[in-house]
């Protein structure tokens, strides 16, 4: 369970208990106490427990507003990083990445090539590209496997993107087999 449903989940909770306070106070005009205790609880007690469980209410509902907002945000990051991948899958598809590391510059330095992909892309940081590169190269030894660029799903999403905007798999293979 994550903790925006573990969250919800108590919020729900707070809300029948505040539910169940206010039946009692209304309750055809008599004090009813669900616990069989001898003795009801007064008006003055059982809004005193309403307004403790409003405090926790409002409490665990900015809790649940945050955490939300976290998984937005790390959703959207998320996203953005596939985003890069597939961008850096196609330049591989296109062999555009082989052709920029035959510049002895950027043969093995991974980090130069992430700066100029930075910039040709305007894509993330200057460093974005860097691991995604380093885990490519790495290939199966590569102790970040997700990084790469190269993996069988990026490859075949790249290749649906490329082939929906005119540049057919046989057309890439014949330039550059991947």
């Amino acid at each position: 369970m994550s903790k925006s449903e573990d969250i919800k989940r108590k919020l729900k909770n707070v809300l029948k208990e505040i539910n169940d306070h206010i039946k009692e106070l209304t309750d055809d005009g008599k004090l009813r106490h669900r616990y069989a205790v001898s003795s009801p609880p007064t008006a003055e007690q059982i809004e005193n427990n309403i307004k403790e469980l409003s405090s926790t209410f409002f409490t665990l509902n900015d809790q649940y507003e945050e955490l939300l907002k976290e998984e937005l945000q790390q959703s959207i990051n998320d996203r953005v990083k596939i985003s890069n991948k597939l961008k850096l899958t196609i330049l591989y598809k296109l062999g555009i990445i082989e052709h920029l590391r035959t510049y002895d510059s950027l043969k093995n330095n991974d980090r130069a090539l992430s700066r100029i992909l930075n910039i040709l892309l305007e894509a993330g940081t200057p460093d974005t590209f860097q691991t995604y590169l380093s885990s490519e190269r790495s290939g199966d030894a590569s102790s970040a496997k997700q990084n790469n660029p190269l993996s069988k799903k990026l490859v075949e999403e790249a290749e649906e993107m490329l082939d929906k905007n005119g540049l057919t798999i046989s057309e890439i293979q014949k330039n550059y087999p991947l």
